[in-house]
């Protein structure tokens, strides 16, 4: 979710969505109405090598997202070298890549994939809730705010306030709102498509490394035949020099270490010159840039990439042994005064 949730739906919506009709009926492009009786209509309306996608938007808007998400999955394939195993249909990403520059299109990632479907009814009436045979990601793009809400009442028996996507575990489904802004959107779309494809690799994802590297790729916008990074999201970076400053940031161990709860703790912290700042923003913020700085240092990013390793092939789901093997606290204590080094050295907390 925008709200960075992960919701689980009730067993019995679950067998209502997959029990949807194949049937193809009127276009909801705009149009009012009870979407949660209508999910038939949201039928797979276009196939790329990685994804199949449905929704209210047009064609042409569902071919942008199907060709973005394509270069974005790129970039998460080549962060996660070497661990992937693939279904049919899939490339494998080139071992011992390493992140582009901000601000660069990544080598090689102009033709991964592609559309080979094209707009509506190519794909034979295929439901997304159905799946894909190849394995490949779910997502359906939805044009209208009411229309993301009632999809949300209707299925999830929660509300989707203040948020503009989610990635439904329990469905493995990843639902957008397209906000109309393209960077805003695009922000949503390859944060949660993150959180999708991360899921398929680990089981039980650490919530700093979960947020952390989705907050980075989040970062990403399309170019011409790739994506850049080219949004950094400069208000976490600023609050994390404010935290420093302020001596009010949360120790990194207890970042690394904190379950869902922990994450999102709403308790505030005063800060001298930010308002409305929480334990949820302050971990959020430090999970991000400590990413950052672990990707971005050759020795730090041997030891994230050893930690993904180990927790994607990992069948217990026990991501706190493993979080301990290689970010116990002496680890993050170490990890700490390099952190904040870096964070003070990055242009993006500086003021305008």
């Amino acid at each position: 979710m925008s709200s960075r949730n992960d919701p689980a739906a009730a067993m019995g919506r679950g067998l209502l969505i997959a029990s949807i009709s194949l049937a193809l009926a009127l276009p909801l492009y705009g149009q009012r109405g009870d979407l949660g009786k209508r999910l038939k209509e949201l039928n797979v309306r276009h196939t790329t090598a990685h994804y199949v996608l449905a929704g209210t938007v047009t064609d042409a808007r569902l071919r942008e997202y199907g060709q973005a998400l394509e270069w974005i999955h790129g970039e998460y394939a080549r962060g996660f070298a070497g661990l992937l195993t693939e279904g049919p249909g899939s490339s494998s990403a080139p071992v011992g890549s390493r992140p582009p520059a901000e601000g660069t299109k990544p080598a090689g990632s102009s033709r991964e994939g592609g559309a080979t479907d094209g707009p509506s009814g190519s794909s034979g009436g295929l439901s997304i809730t159905e799946g894909d045979k190849q394995g490949r990601f779910r997502v359906i793009v939805l044009a209208a705010r009411h229309q993301y809400d009632q999809f949300a009442k209707a299925f999830l028996d929660q509300s989707a306030e203040h948020t503009n996507g989610m990635y439904l575990h329990a469905h493995q489904l990843l639902l957008v709102l397209d906000q109309g802004n393209p960077d805003d959107t695009y922000e949503t779309l390859f944060h949660e498509a993150f959180h999708q494809f991360l899921r398929r690799y680990v089981s039980n994802p650490p919530m700093w490394l979960n947020e952390g590297l989705a907050t980075h790729f989040g970062s990403a916008r399309p170019a011409r035949d790739g994506v850049v990074f080219s949004r950094p999201p400069t208000a976490r970076w600023k609050l994390v020099r404010e935290l420093i400053e302020d001596r009010k940031a949360i120790p990194l161990a207890d970042v690394i270490h904190a379950d869902r709860r922990q994450f999102y703790d709403r308790t505030p912290i005063r800060l001298a010159d930010l308002d409305g700042v929480t334990r949820k923003h302050a971990c959020y913020a430090e999970a991000y840039t400590l990413v950052h700085m672990l990707l971005n240092k050759p020795q730090a990013r041997q030891r994230l990439h050893d930690y993904i390793r180990d927790l994607a092939a990992d069948e217990s789901g026990d991501a706190k042994a493993i979080t301990e093997k290689h970010f116990d606290r002496k680890t993050c204590d170490s990890l700490a005064s390099h952190w904040v080094e870096y964070v003070h050295s990055r242009p993006e907390t500086r003021s305008p």
